[in-house]
């Protein structure tokens, strides 16, 4: 595969894909036909009182389907019958803290799925399966612009786009999302923002003892996806004085990077030892929702120096609780490592202000929200 991807331009691998997603697109039609005529059953009869369902892409972990968990596992303390459809047909998720909402695979459980009030997409790959159920209510949890997922010329941002002109009620997580769906689809939404869940990441036992005369630096992201901007970050920390350490749950660093200590697949529940053990989280993606991480890392007493991305204007306020840079920008993100590594006084500074702005991002004023909408 690797021989394949040196040898073929990127734009004819793209174009060779695309065979089998328009194969993919002929397939949906067909199914989709066949459901409007399947799908007469009287949606009166065996809804399940106080309901909702959420359809996730697949268990893995993943910040979106950590979303979904924070959501359901919530309603149903609150006395809502919840349940987690998995279209990779896995049902482990395990390794999301206390995940007490029952998981079932998409496959062989419409009728299942089908006696739930609300029925909630959180992909543009679910939003399909969702078209394809009758429900008395589809909802559509928009936590990015997946088009940007997927290289130029890719078919699949075609079938991103026209997800987003369904006919369902849109929920985001993120301002700029909400822009993004009137300004391009002339669709409203509800905004539910994310929160931070303090009994998940706070400050906790190291793993090992921090050096005591550098810092810790920590590069948190899929390797293999390059929008997480991962080998940008380690360009930066390749000769910096200090120690850092990795997290990754897709990909693993090339040998000749500067990684002192690797983590890959880390359950959500062991994270907050490696953020506790970090003094700062260098963070590079171009594409974003709303990313969790710098904010889990603030939750455990680390200061992170994230890119300008879609969705950090959420909580991050440069020079307030964290430092802002650009992804292109090597001089400037190298300059301002540098000086939050030798300004103790900058560092005490934006560690208060990150204190505060974790107590002010409560998931309970969040789920407040959700429920006055479904």
């Amino acid at each position: 595969m690797r021989i394949y991807r040196q040898l073929v331009p990127e734009i004819i691998r793209t174009q060779i894909r695309n065979l089998q997603y328009i194969y993919d697109d002929i397939i949906f039609i067909f199914r989709y036909l066949k459901s409007k005529i399947i799908n007469s059953n009287d949606l009166t009869k065996n809804i399940l009182d106080k309901s909702i369902c959420y359809i996730i892409p697949a268990t893995k972990i993943t910040g979106g389907v950590a979303v979904v968990c924070e959501h359901l596992n919530r309603l149903k303390k609150l006395g809502y019958k919840t349940l987690i459809v998995s279209c990779d047909n896995k049902t482990d998720l395990s390794w999301f803290p206390n995940q007490s909402v029952k998981v079932v695979p998409l496959k062989g459980n419409q009728k299942l799925i089908e006696r739930y009030e609300t029925v909630v997409a959180t992909g543009w790959i679910t939003a399909y399966e969702l078209l394809l159920i009758k429900v008395r209510r589809k909802m559509y949890l928009v936590q990015s612009d997946e088009t940007r997922f997927y290289p130029i010329g890719s078919y699949l941002k075609t079938r991103v786009k026209r997800t987003y002109t369904f006919p369902f009620k849109f929920i985001t997580i993120a301002k700029w999302l909400q822009k993004f769906l009137k300004n391009n689809f002339n669709q409203d939404s509800y905004y539910i923002p994310n929160g931070i869940n303090t009994n998940i990441f706070y400050p906790d036992t190291l793993l090992t003892p921090k050096p005591k005369n550098k810092k810790r630096i920590l590069l948190e992201g899929a390797i293999n996806l390059p929008f997480k901007g991962m080998e940008q970050a380690f360009k930066i920390v390749q000769d910096c004085d200090c120690e850092v350490w990795c997290v990754s749950y897709d990909g693993r660093p090339k040998p000749e990077w500067h990684c002192d200590r690797f983590f890959e697949k880390v359950p959500m529940q062991e994270m907050r030892h490696i953020y506790s053990s970090c003094d700062i989280m260098l963070k590079l993606s171009r594409v974003e929702g709303f990313f969790g991480p710098p904010l889990e890392m603030m939750a455990c007493g680390g200061v992170p120096i994230v890119a300008q991305v879609t969705g950090c204007e959420e909580y991050i306020k440069d020079g307030y609780n964290a430092l802002l840079t650009e992804f292109s920008n090597v001089k400037k993100t190298k300059q301002l490592l540098n000086k939050l590594i030798s300004n103790q006084k900058l560092y005490n500074y934006l560690q208060t202000n990150s204190y505060k702005t974790v107590q002010a991002m409560n998931w309970d004023k969040t789920i407040t929200r959700l429920q006055k909408i479904i």
